[in-house]
């Protein structure tokens, strides 16, 4: 009777939610959909990158070259974190193959004395970089838009390696330091971003880089550094979505936590109207639509149906775990088989003493408590005495 009187009592105030005027329904629907704040983690908005190019030294007597012809392919590779909205740090490593010149000059008059065309080098290096996003002097954030500026600037530790081995031969002509040697620098440049989905964007980027002079074999009088441009292609994958806000389209990894704050605004809105909410009752166990997902709210109802049993070893509980009802019949079984073994093995990590105290009758079709928003009423808790008829 009690039950009865419960179904009865929660279908008139489904009927009080459903007449809510169109400006309240609105706005319950901003109370529904606003960003939920989720717990932050470490792995939250990390990403990761690679990239291929190509790279052009501006020594000065690589530009006496034709462009295309020292133009020189290069990969990149990085690890990184949003920390705002704004910014963004990461860090990588680099490989790179460059062409290296010697003055014109010098290779028409040796031209019969041997081989003294440019010559080959490879650098292998790791950076560290700050990202600005130029979209935020322009507009406000919107985790959805196409596409993404950013101002990138950081440093570089390098090695250079791999001379070519005709250049050990001009050592009386014009040396070069071919061992090769450790080198640091720095770099700014512009890198865009186009958004594929959730987690992917295209990524295209142009850097100006400054590093010390010799790093090229050729050292400078004056101790100055040597300038050298990359052009990048690649791609950028996104571990989360939204910089610490999160909506119910782009929830993964945080469903639990954005279930149960979806749970405590709709409360909270209720409340403020006198109207009561089915899904807050103890004997209602609210499951989101097309889900599985017990949030920490319905674990606490589960926590008192534990504690009613251990206090009372006479109570059987028999709970009704229904699907939503509009998918296919493969899919409703799977459905409330699925609710039925989450709140189960919940009840087994908790107290399996009690276990065999607990009744489950699935249904195919949908509960008869109306659903609400993104919300299905998908399980109805019952108590009666072990000797109890059905």
């Amino acid at each position: 009777m009690l039950c009865c009187v419960t179904l009865q009592v929660d279908a008139q105030d489904s009927k009080k939610i459903e007449s809510l005027s169109s400006k309240a329904q609105y706005e319950l629907e901003e109370v529904i959909n606003a960003p939920v704040q989720h717990k932050y983690k470490f792995w939250d908005n990390l990403f990761f990158g690679a990239s291929i190019g190509v790279n052009y030294s501006m020594s000065e007597y690589v530009r006496q070259e034709r462009f295309f012809k020292m133009l020189r392919p290069q990969v990149d590779f990085w690890l990184g974190k949003h920390f705002s909205k704004v910014i963004a740090l990461r860090a990588g490593l680099w490989f790179m193959s460059q062409e290296a010149s010697i003055p014109q000059e010098l290779q028409t008059m040796m031209k019969d004395r041997g081989n003294y065309e440019p010559y080959n080098f490879c650098m292998l290096g790791a950076k560290t970089d700050v990202m600005f996003s130029l979209n935020r002097i322009f507009k406000s954030y919107n985790y959805n838009e196409r596409f993404r500026l950013w101002l990138v600037a950081g440093v570089d530790g390098f090695r250079s390696f791999g001379f070519q081995k005709k250049v050990k031969e001009w050592e009386k002509v014009f040396p070069v330091e071919h061992k090769g040697k450790w080198c640091g620098g720095g770099h700014l440049g512009l890198e865009a971003q186009l958004r594929q989905g959730d987690h992917y964007s295209l990524v295209l980027s142009g850097m100006w880089h400054h590093a010390s002079g010799g790093y090229n074999g050729q050292p400078l009088s004056n101790g100055g550094g040597r300038n050298y441009l990359t052009f990048n292609f690649g791609f950028v994958y996104r571990f989360t979505n939204s910089k610490g806000e999160i909506g119910f389209h782009n929830c993964r990894h945080n469903e639990n936590y954005y279930f149960d704050e979806m749970n405590r605004r709709l409360n909270r809105y209720f409340e403020k109207r006198g109207i009561h909410n089915p899904g807050s009752n103890d004997s209602v166990i609210t499951i989101p639509t097309h889900y599985s997902y017990l949030t920490p709210l319905q674990h606490k109802k589960l926590d008192k149906l534990i504690a009613r049993l251990e206090a009372n070893p006479d109570e059987v509980a028999s709970i009704d775990v229904y699907s939503d009802g509009d998918e296919t019949p493969v899919y409703n079984q799977f459905r409330a088989e699925n609710r039925e073994e989450r709140i189960l093995n919940y009840i087994a990590k908790k107290s399996p003493k009690v276990l065999d105290r607990v009744v489950i009758t699935k249904h195919q079709e949908a509960s008869p408590i109306p659903p609400f928003s993104i919300w299905s009423r998908a399980g109805i808790i019952r108590y009666k005495k072990k000797n109890e008829q059905q």
